[in-house]
């Protein structure tokens, strides 16, 4: 038995891919009949495609781990020595485009962003886990998500999903508590298990002080950059929460007092 862990997702975003995840468990897609036509072409290694081809030629609806995120390897099928050598073999990976498609050309997405995605699907209760033989399949939240025909209906089972899952509803009492607006890192501090190895975050006041005393290229940096594993999964759980309207963000201002000037910083 392979044990996985699914509740804490760090970097997708976009529901969009994740509705092209969860297609491809459901037969009757759009999504599994272009794979199964045109996307499976995208996976380099001869042996993988054709197994993988033949699965969706089946219509079958039940994929491993290593079928849905695969691994990072090169054309040799050894470790790359940059992660654009790498070549598509997995049903995630050929479903979703990276961000710099246009520049790269690329049309296929890494094993960590697959993997990243296969969680958040898992988290949603849209797909299942059998642990026994580590497959994946849909569940019967997952087949309305991926039929649903109009943006309302996707925003209704997205809300349900997001209400259903903790770490959001835990963001929202949060909010509901301080009655204000809260930055990441104060979020992050509050989230998860305070003090487990992997929950990480940043002091508020620290970054306040250093955004203060920074310059204006340093600041870019430090907002975009510096944040602790806990940090990223409070943004990442207000982005999806912002983009179903359950909360809504702004700019917050602090202002400092360095001997007689005043300095303000946004965060």
């Amino acid at each position: 038995m392979k044990i996985r862990t699914y509740g804490w997702i760090q970097n997708p975003s976009s529901f969009q891919s994740l509705k092209k995840v969860v297609q491809i468990f459901d037969t009757a897609s759009q999504h599994y009949q272009n794979l199964k036509d045109n996307l499976i072409n995208s996976i380099y290694n001869e042996v993988i495609r054709n197994n993988l081809k033949d699965k969706l030629i089946n219509n079958e609806n039940e994929f491993t781990y290593l079928e849905l995120v695969g691994t990072s390897k090169n054309k040799q099928g050894k470790p790359p020595s940059s992660r654009k050598d790498a070549v598509a073999d997995a049903l995630i990976q050929i479903s979703i485009e990276p961000q710099q498609i246009k520049s790269t050309g690329k049309t296929w997405t890494d094993n960590w962003t697959a993997d990243g995605f296969l969680r958040w699907a898992v988290s949603f209760n849209f797909i299942k886990v059998d642990r026994e033989k580590d497959t994946f399949s849909i569940t019967e939240k997952g087949l309305a998500f991926s039929q649903a025909n109009d943006e309302e209906q996707e925003l209704d089972i997205l809300r349900t999903a997001l209400l259903a899952y903790p770490p959001a509803t835990q963001i929202l009492s949060l909010l509901e508590e301080n009655g204000d607006y809260c930055t990441k890192y104060y979020l992050g501090s509050k989230l998860g298990f305070r003090g487990e190895k992997g929950f990480t975050s940043y002091n508020e006041d620290i970054m306040y002080d250093w955004l203060a005393s920074s310059s204006a290229v340093e600041k870019k940096k430090i907002k975009s950059d510096i944040e602790g594993t806990s940090d990223k999964y409070a943004r990442g759980i207000c982005n999806w929460l912002k983009n179903v309207g359950f909360v809504q963000t702004k700019q917050v201002k602090r202002k400092f007092q360095n001997g007689q000037k005043r300095k303000s910083s946004r965060i």
